[in-house]
Order: structure tokens, then sequence, then C-alpha cells
């Protein structure tokens, strides 16, 4: 009788042991990485960006957290397989941004250059990693250049028409940002990766010009954004043979669709383009149509088309507005954007680009985050500065990432089960040892 009181108090007391025991895993905070599709490969983006990248890179990851490493190690490893020149480091403590903020971070280093990616600010997946190796290939010492000094949108000014947020967007990718005023700096520079001219409200000067055609003769690469009101380069038109249609373009099926006003021309179609088109439609307010006509040694092709339901409003946009063809209004679709490139003249592997869109605005402050405009504005600069394996990603890249649970989540998953077994594993002991213990006592 004694034996199996002490029998019982002893088995009661190893199971309540076991019981607190997993309680206490359970109640510790668990952090669960889980690479739920380990098997997939990285975007066609990343590995086109891999496959042009010939020096090596280290890593260095700056965390005391044993699952930013695993994190770490399995994404790189994906990187490993089409790059193995990749070298991951563990750095067991914070990365020190100054002496008052330190946090986890990834020292990226390519060459001479490096990036430092703030993972309490962004997220440890493809797409961080493979646009600070977007930024890490950007040539150094290159040049966006703006041209201005005849009331162009600014680059660095923050009003609703001027271009801050692009340059913001732009540097964030490595660029580097430059503005020109050739009446005081009559030379393009030669790290010149691309010239911009938005739109210019006043005549340029003949010098003026004559710099621009020259750069142009020599190679250079050219964005030339077109409004209705600005002044005309006629030395542009016939170097290109590209005019803009009077009047500005009406679009019917955008105002149907919801736009605030039948001035804003929307884009949802993108069948020429030679980079990678936006995953939504592009909105162009007060554009301008444009007539293209061929030019030799050039290959000229469209870029953005408009719907069959515009046309080219040469009366007042505040009236009623019809489609009217006895005022030499032309009926869509019209040609809102073209993309020309030839043989470079002076480097015999090399091309040359231009693009030359009827409207400046889709780039201002104050349309730029409507839509698809931004990711067509970026693509088209990588495209005109020949970064083809630069386009930046569209959307935040699904595949391969690494799903990271809530640890109560975990918990279920890595204890739920087992503890649900053990407690009722202890309660059917609890209930055996009671019939046991009624049946030594009767007997």
């Amino acid at each position: 009788m004694m034996l199996l009181t002490i029998s019982k108090k002893l088995i009661t007391l190893c199971l309540l042991i076991g019981f607190f025991v997993s309680i206490y895993l359970i109640a510790n905070p668990y952090h669960y990485s889980w690479n739920m599709t380990a098997t997939q490969k990285l975007s066609p983006t990343t590995l086109s960006l891999l496959e042009k990248m010939s020096e090596s890179i280290e890593i260095d990851l700056y965390s005391s957290d044993i699952d930013n490493y695993r994190q770490a190690e399995l994404l790189i490893t994906q990187y490993q397989s089409t790059k193995p020149n990749i070298v991951l480091h563990w750095k067991d403590r914070p990365y020190s941004f100054s002496n008052d903020y330190q946090s986890a971070a990834l020292l990226v280093k390519m060459g001479e250059r490096q990036e430092v990616i703030d993972l309490l600010k962004n997220p440890l997946n493809e797409q961080t990693l493979s646009q600070c190796l977007f930024k890490l290939c950007n040539k150094a010492n290159q040049w966006i250049v703006f041209l201005q000094g005849h009331n162009e949108p600014s680059p660095f000014n923050a009003q609703a028409t001027d271009y801050s947020l692009l340059s913001i967007a732009l540097r964030n990718q490595g660029f580097q940002i430059q503005t020109l005023s050739l009446t005081h700096t009559p030379l393009i520079a030669d790290n010149t990766r691309l010239l911009i001219i938005a739109a210019p409200r006043s005549t340029l000067l003949p010098e003026e010009e004559k710099l621009i055609i020259q750069y142009l003769l020599q190679g250079g690469n050219l964005l030339w954004l077109i409004d209705n009101n600005m002044q005309p380069l006629p030395f542009l038109s016939d170097f290109f043979q590209v005019t803009p249609l009077p009047g500005t373009i009406v679009d019917l099926h955008g105002y149907r669709l919801g736009t605030p006003h039948p001035a804003i021309t929307i884009i949802d179609h993108y069948p020429q383009s030679p980079f990678a088109t936006p995953k939504s439609l592009t909105a162009f307010p007060y554009a301008v149509a444009l007539k293209s006509s061929p030019l030799e040694n050039w290959s000229t092709q469209s870029l953005l088309i408009t719907h069959e339901q515009t046309w080219t409003e040469t009366g007042s946009l505040t009236e009623s507005i019809a489609f009217e063809p006895e005022k030499n209004e032309v009926a869509g679709p019209l040609l809102l954007g073209i993309h020309l490139t030839r043989p470079h003249p002076l480097q015999s592997e090399s091309t040359q680009r231009i693009a030359i869109i009827g409207n400046s605005r889709f780039l201002s402050n104050g349309v730029i985050e409507n839509y698809g405009n931004l990711a067509l504005g970026l693509n088209l600069i990588h495209w005109l500065g020949h970064d083809d394996a630069l386009i930046t990603l569209n959307q935040p890249i699904n595949q391969d990432e690494l799903i990271q649970m809530h640890f109560l989540t975990a918990v279920l998953i890595q204890y739920g089960v087992p503890s649900c077994l053990f407690l009722c594993a202890f309660i059917v002991t609890l209930i055996y040892l009671k019939r046991l213990h009624k049946k030594t006592a009767f007997g």
C-alpha cells in the first residue's frame, strides 16, 4: 500500500515537472524561419543582373540574432547558385551607423564600392538585396543631367511641377543628378550618361543648340519631354523628324474609367516597349500627340500609344469638349511616345538611345506617385542609360521569400501538438492512478 502511494506521487511529480518544463519552453519568445520555396529560382531581373556582374561580392551580416543569419544564409545561397563568388560573413554584433544609432545590417562590398542595408528599415529579401546590387553596379561618376536655364522643371525643387521625387528615387538607385545651364557652363561632360530636356519655356540660344547637337552627334543619350505650352525646339524636331501635333490629347476612355479630367491620358498597354513596363496603367496630364517621319540610319519604334477613344482637342478644355475633324483634330489611337536607336557613332559595340514623349508632367512631383508613373520613368531612364539588367523591380518579389511567422504560430507548429498529447497523457495517467487506488482501497 505504501509502495503504491509512493509510486503514484513519484509519477505525478515527474509528469508535473515535464508539463511545466514544456510550459516554460512555450512561454519563451521564439522566432521561426521557414524557407517555403527553397527550390524556386530568383527572378529573371536578378538573374540577368548577376550574370552581368564579374566582380566578387562580400556581404557582412551585422546581427546578434541567429535567425537573421539563417535568413541571410538561405537568401544568399540562392544568389550563389548563379554567382558563386558571393561570400557571407557573420559579425555577431550590431552595425554602428553613428554614435547614437546601431542596428542589424548588411554591409555589401564590391571592389572599392559598398552599400549598407539597415535591416530595421528594410526587409531582408530579394528585392532589397538586388536593389542594393543595382546601386553598386551603377558606374561611378556617371551623371544624369537635367538641362536648366529656360524655366524647365527643377530636379531639386519641391513644387508640384518639379522633379524632386524623381531625383530622390534615382539617387536611391545610385545615380548622380546634376543640372546644367549651357549659358554658364558651355560643355556637356563626357561622363553624362543621359541628358534630359524637359519642356523649356524660353528659347535656347544658338550656341546652346549647337552644343546639344554636338552631344547627339557624338552618341549621347537623350530624353526629350514635350508639352503644348513649351517653347518649340525646331533644331531637335528637324534632327529626329518628330513634331508635336496641335492641341491637347483628350481621353474619353480614361475619363469613363474615372480620371478627374478628360485631358488626362491613360496608357494601359505597352506593345513595343524595349524595357520592363509597369504592371499598372500610367497617366499623362495635358499631353500632346506626336508625328514621326522615317529617319535614315535610325530605328524608330512606338513607345506609347493612346486608346482609340482619344483625339487632339484644339479648342478650350473648360467648355464642352467634342471631336471636331473640321478643325483638323486627329482621332486616336495617337502616338504619345517614341524611342529611337542607332549604332553608336564612336563605339562600335554600343547603341545610341533616344526617347521622345509628348508630356513632361507625368514625372512631376504632383503626378509621379500616381499609378505606374514612377516605375515607367525609372525603367525608361535605366534603359536610356544602357542599364538593361538594372531595371528596377516593379513589385515586391514573392519568389523564395522567407516566411517569418509570429512566435505564437511557431509555438503551435513546434510545441502545440506535443503539448496536447502530453496533457492528455497526464490526465489519463491521473485517472488510471485514481482508479487503481480505489481498487486497492476496496480490495
